[in-house]
Order: structure tokens, then sequence, then C-alpha cells
């Protein structure tokens, strides 16, 4: 393990002990007081039974940063909020581009220097933040103190991270981690003593919540979705520097499809290779690449027990931790080249993207009950971010030098370890990017 730290890849870890033990359901330790799986079988039935299986013990650490919301809850705490919000992920809003047009013109295109090297990463999260704070607090990142609101919200899950090594962490917790919660929770209070409450917002589906209540499901919010579009469109240009193949080929569609007009939910969804390009990378690098569940009272998984392919009986109150990362890069299942980046797969194979949901092998977003609710607006925004930065360049290439082997940062929704450093070529109109802040 202390290898995979050093070297930036963590997330391979467990597939040294799946191979050693040739089987993908083990314990963690001699005593079995947690396990660790990557069956799609074990999956399954971990994600989709939300009766016998909870996530609230494990998830106890995240509490004080993030309040009591429903990333961290079981039962009612977890799907009355849910039920209340569901329906915002289905508005019709979320097929307009326009704020998003805004947000990539004032934050992603003005560092995105022709003839320059940058680092794709920092704007991209600051995209996908500021978009984040509009969805649950009508805010942006411009709002007063927002830096130091996020400088302390990344310190406070470095310490929740730290905790799982240090656990006196999440008793005793240092002085560094008392400021940045603190300053966390008074930032978040005061965006929604501001706020107004229109409907269809966020805030308006949570209004009869007691204040603690409201910042414990914004906050457990922004933890599940701030990065996960950036994850996809930070992952997708990392690969696609690397396939000029596929970017040529994704620049040909680009223009079929929409040319140089402002791309629209029904243009992004004709993009077969868009797609494509989406799956394999969602495939390699998932959004939530680990979660946990616990057992409330004694849980019988389908496999793993004897010699593997036995059913597992899991005790009350032990932890498994769902391995999507190395789910999805299983030879048995994807084949040989399950380890390369190949949108070509999911064209060869029209009906691969069904196959592989309904088989339990491709989940990026996590099936069952507990599944991502923000699926769809995570897709169509990344999809529609890629498609304009191809538009508006000529040429995106990997920084020279640059290595091709893949590093992740130890967040929870890792983005690549040595950032993503590109080229950009002269835009597509020396005029464009202007006219369209006009």
């Amino acid at each position: 393990m202390n290898k995979c730290i050093r070297t930036k890849r963590l997330p391979f870890y467990p597939s040294t002990l799946y191979n050693r033990y040739n089987r993908y359901t083990l314990p963690l330790d001699p005593a079995q007081s947690a396990f660790i799986t990557a069956d799609p079988a074990n999956i399954r039935r971990l994600m989709t039974d939300t009766k016998m299986i909870g996530v609230s013990p494990g998830r106890k650490r995240f509490r004080y940063l993030l309040g009591t919301g429903f990333f961290v809850l079981d039962g009612k705490g977890w799907s009355g909020p849910r039920s209340q919000i569901s329906h915002l992920f289905s508005h019709p809003n979320l097929l307009d581009f326009t704020a998003l047009e805004e947000r990539i013109q004032r934050i992603l295109f003005p560092v995105l220097i022709p003839g320059h090297t940058v680092n794709l990463t920092p704007a991209v999260e600051k995209v996908s933040l500021d978009e984040s704070l509009n969805f649950l607090l009508g805010c942006d990142t411009t709002a007063p103190d927002t830096e130091e609101f996020v400088k302390a919200y990344e310190d406070g899950l470095w310490y929740i991270n730290l905790s799982r090594v240090v656990k006196i962490i999440n008793w005793v917790r240092p002085a560094g981690y008392r400021k940045a919660a603190r300053i966390v929770r008074n930032w978040t209070d005061q965006r929604i003593d501001e706020a107004s409450y229109r409907e269809g917002t966020f805030l308006k589906a949570i209004e009869y919540c007691l204040p603690e209540e409201k910042r414990g499901h914004v906050l457990n919010s922004l933890f599940a979705g701030k990065d996960t579009t950036a994850a996809v469109v930070i992952w997708a240009i990392w690969n696609l520097v690397r396939r000029v193949d596929i970017m040529h080929k994704l620049r040909e569609e680009v223009a079929a499809t929409v040319g140089q007009d402002i791309p629209t939910f029904e243009k992004l969804q004709e993009m077969k290779l868009l797609r494509s390009v989406m799956n394999e990378t969602m495939r390699l690098t998932p959004p939530v690449p680990m979660t946990n569940r616990e057992s409330h009272v004694p849980v019988v998984l389908p496999v793993g027990g004897g010699n593997g392919s036995l059913p597992l009986l899991v005790p009350e109150g032990k932890t498994v931790m769902l391995d999507i990362f190395s789910m999805q890069r299983r030879r048995d299942i994807w084949g040989d080249d399950a380890e390369e980046w190949r949108p070509e797969r999911w064209i060869e194979n029209e009906a691969l993207e069904s196959q592989s949901v309904a088989a339990c092998t491709f989940i990026p977003f996590g099936v069952g009950p507990r599944n991502c609710l923000g699926a769809g607006m995570a897709w169509n925004t990344a999809g529609y971010t890629i498609v304009r930065m191809l538009q508006e360049f000529k040429e995106i290439r990997k920084k020279e030098g640059e290595s091709d082997e893949a590093t992740f940062t130890s967040a929870p929704q890792p983005m690549p370890g040595n950032g993503v450093w590109i080229t950009l070529g002269s835009r597509t109109d020396e005029t464009y990017f202007d006219r369209r802040l006009c």
C-alpha cells in the first residue's frame, strides 16, 4: 500500500489483493471486521437493499464537517429529504445551458490562453463549484469569502481522510479541524440566510427543515456533487490528449452535429462518440471509485465465501467497501484490454451500455435507491463542456514530456495526481470568445 500511496496510484492497491488471493471479495483484516468487494453480484445486493443495509455508521466521521444530511443518514433521515429534492433533477431548466455557457465564458476560457500550457484542473473544478453553489444556494464563487470557505472545506476533508488512519481525530479534533468546520458552517449559514426561496430551487424544497438540517443537506449535497462533473471532464480531456485519433474523430462529430452553434440537449444526445468517450472515462475513472455499506442485520452476499464462489455471511454491524474502480477494470468482464481507454468498445457493441448497467458491471453513478440523483445533470454538463472546448480551440494537446501513466489524488473523487497539463492551439474564431460575451 505504501508504494501505491507514494506513486499516487492508491486506487490500484485492492487489485493487488484480488490477484494475490484469486478472488474479488476479501476480509480486510484477520478478524473479518470489514470486507472489500469488486463482485457485481455483491455490489448489487449491497446497493439495492436499504432496509437490511445502510451507510450511517461508516460515515459518522463526515458529520462534524458536513452535518447530518442524506449522504450520512439512513431511514427517514435519508429518504425524506431525498424525496423532497428528487423532482429538481428532472426540471426543464437543467436542459437549458445558458447559465453553464456564462460560467464557461467567465471562469474557464479566460485561463485557456492560445499558445500557452496550462493545468486544466483548477478552472474546471471552479466551474463545477460555481454550478453547485448556484444550484444549492443561489450564489456563485463571487460570493463574499468564498475562497476562505473553499479552503476550509478542503482542509476539513483532509482531516476526514486522515481520521481513517488516525482514529483519535474523530474524538479529539485538532484546532485546525475545528477552525475549518467553524468557517464552513458559518459561511453556509450566511448564504442560506441571504438566499431567496424561489419555486423550483433546492432551498425551497427543504424550506421547512430546521436551520441545522438545511445546512447539513446543503453541505452533504455539495460533497456528493461538487467534483462529480469536474472529474468526468478532467479525466476525459486527460485521455483525449493521449488518443489524438479519438480527439480528431470527436471534433468531426461535433462539427457535423452542431458546427459552431451552442450545443443543445438534443444535439448532445445525437453524439454517439461523445457518449462513448464519457462512458469509457467513467468506466476507468468512476466519479465515486469506492463507497461503503454497513449491515444492520446479518446479511448473506451471493459470493465471496469458501473458495470465493460460495455465499458469504456478513455479520451484523460490519462494513463492506464497494470497489467500483476495480470492478470496472476486471479483465474477466471487460476483456484483455480492460485497463485501456478505448471508447471504441461502446461503438463496436451498441448494447454494451445497457448490458453492463443491467449486469451491474458499469455503475459510475451507483445503482438502487441511493443512486446519484444528479447523474443526468452531470452527464449533460460534462458533455457540453467538452464540446465547447473542442469548438473553441483548433488544437488541444498534451504538454510535451507528460507521462501517460495515470496517477491519482487522494480525494474521495480522485483527480489526476499531477494535474492535466495541456497546450492550447489558436481559437477557432479569434472573435468567437468576445462575441459570446456580448
